[in-house]
């Protein structure tokens, strides 16, 4: 029986998988090419060459020709996910957003970039629409917020009808412990539902 042949192991020819992607493969060629050299390298790497202070800022600051356009209340911006899902919320909105590029944005010509045509900041894209709609939109939030927090401010509804009661409030309509609080049965039923019945109810979507 013939002697099988010792195989060195530094000197074995390693086989390249097969039915890799095309990244797959691109990954697989740089694990492969990388070794002891890349210990070298490291070698002459010294605390002073870590010190990059680009990597102080943050990474959501708008570009110097856009902050300046906001500034001046011509445009507003704003970063998004650079996703089509995400980018086709926001240009959908009553109030939308639009994609920053060479023609309607030629002031940030230098900050586009030449392969996708847009600002670009790490997974986000940078978004924009004139400052007069942006007030617009800003102005109607502030007035919902406004008008949800006085909901359950009694004085904001002093003076209300309707058929059944009248909204009164002031130090003369104070409810005070000698006070004896009543309620029609029927009336309370109508506005919890009734106990034996709660088919009336339903879930409120939020």
């Amino acid at each position: 029986m013939a002697k099988t042949k010792d195989v060195d192991p530094t000197t074995e020819t390693k086989e390249t998988p097969q039915g890799l992607t095309p990244d797959e493969m691109a990954i697989y060629q740089r694990v492969e090419s990388e070794g002891t050299k890349t210990k070298d390298r490291w070698k002459v790497i010294t605390e002073g060459d870590a010190e990059d202070f680009s990597l102080m800022e943050d990474p959501g600051k708008l570009p110097a020709p856009a902050q300046k356009m906001q500034d001046q209340k011509v445009y507003a911006f704003r970063w998004a996910e650079r996703k089509p899902q995400r980018i086709d919320s926001l240009r959908n909105l009553r109030f939308p957003w639009e994609i920053c590029n060479r023609s309607n944005t030629p002031f940030l010509k230098d900050e586009i970039d030449p392969v996708l045509g847009c600002v670009c900041r790490l997974d986000q894209m940078l978004m924009f629409r004139p400052w007069k709609v942006h007030a617009v939109e800003r102005s109607l939030v502030n007035q919902m917020a406004e008008n949800q927090d006085r909901g359950g401010d009694l004085k904001s509804r002093d003076g209300r009808k309707d058929d059944k009661s009248e909204w009164m409030s002031g130090p003369d309509y104070k409810i005070t412990s000698k006070d004896e609080v009543m309620a029609d049965e029927a009336e309370v039923d109508g506005l919890f539902g009734a106990k034996e019945d709660s088919s009336g109810l339903s879930d409120v979507e939020e």
